[in-house]
Order: C-alpha cells, then sequence, then structure tokens
C-alpha cells in the first residue's frame, strides 16, 4: 500500500509541476490571465456509480451532469464529469481523479482534475485545455464543497491564460 501511496504522490507532484511550468512558460511569452470566481451544481447521473469493495476500501467510478455559473462567461456553461477514486470504506475519505468535459456558447474547456475527501470537505484542483473560441488558451480551477450524499455545491476558484492578448 505504501507504495501506491508513494506513486501517486509522484504523480501528483509531477502533475503540479508540469502545470506550473506551462504556466510560466506562455505567460512569458506573453497571454493575460484573468481571475475567476463562481460555483459549480453538479447532479449524479442516474445509473451510473460502480462500486467495488475491496478490503477497506471503496473503488468507485461516477458520473455527474453539472451547471458552471461563474464572474466571467469563459468559465460559466455545462459540464461532464467522470470521476474515479478510491476511499476508505468506514471514512468516506481518500482520493480521486476526474476528467470533465465543460461547455457553452462560445467554446469549451477539456479537463483533467485530482482532488480528495477527507473531514467532511472535499477539495479539486483542475487544468483545461480550450476549444472552440477557447482555442489555446488554458484553465486552472481550485474547487471545495461540503460532503454530502447525493448533489454537489462546489465554490471555485480560478484563473485562464489567454496566450492571444
Amino acid at each position: 500500500m505504501s507504495r501506491r501511496r508513494s506513486a501517486l504522490r509522484i504523480t501528483v507532484m509531477l502533475a503540479a509541476m508540469l502545470a506550473l511550468l506551462c504556466a510560466t512558460g506562455a505567460a512569458a511569452d506573453g497571454g493575460v490571465f484573468t481571475e475567476f470566481s463562481g460555483t459549480e451544481t453538479c447532479v449524479p447521473v442516474p445509473g451510473s456509480l460502480t462500486i467495488v469493495m475491496h478490503g477497506g476500501n471503496m473503488h468507485f467510478a461516477e458520473s455527474y451532469d453539472c451547471v458552471d455559473t461563474a464572474s466571467i462567461p469563459e468559465a460559466s456553461g455545462t459540464v461532464q464529469v467522470s470521476m474515479k477514486g478510491v476511499f476508505d470504506a468506514a471514512t468516506f475519505a481518500g482520493p480521486f481523479t476526474a476528467s470533465a468535459h465543460f461547455t457553452n456558447a462560445e467554446g469549451g474547456w477539456i479537463e483533467w482534475a485530482t482532488g480528495s475527501l477527507g473531514d467532511g470537505v472535499g477539495s479539486m484542483r483542475s487544468h483545461g485545455r480550450g476549444e472552440g473560441a477557447y482555442e489555446g488558451m488554458q484553465a486552472w480551477w481550485e474547487c471545495t464543497w461540503p460532503v454530502s450524499m447525493g448533489n454537489l455545491e462546489m465554490t471555485c476558484a480560478g484563473r485562464i491564460l489567454d496566450p492571444h492578448k
């Protein structure tokens, strides 16, 4: 189990360093960062939850339909999310990964996220690459939410890098 945790920690650290390098390099070449904040409300897709118990761990996969409302139009729209994770069956605490496709009238974002649940709070960091009107742009989100069964009501903040400006 410690090898798995070590591998997960290394993977998360490498992903964070890569995201930082990409953001730093793009900003150095020109571009403008735009900060934003907002909410994301997610509803589980009926029938999408899969749970496999292994020892004291719960391996799960679930899909969500979400609506994002943000302070800028580039971060407001609908999102389809696929999430997978491994939680302690007794506490429901543990890590997860997610992939998502965000869309609105202007374009969209292909997103990847890592996060965790613990002590009654969920947290997630996400990175997205733009498509449509957002082609060439990158976005970063950080979201938190109180853990409960059913819908997810997240509070998010982030920034978008537009290298065209």
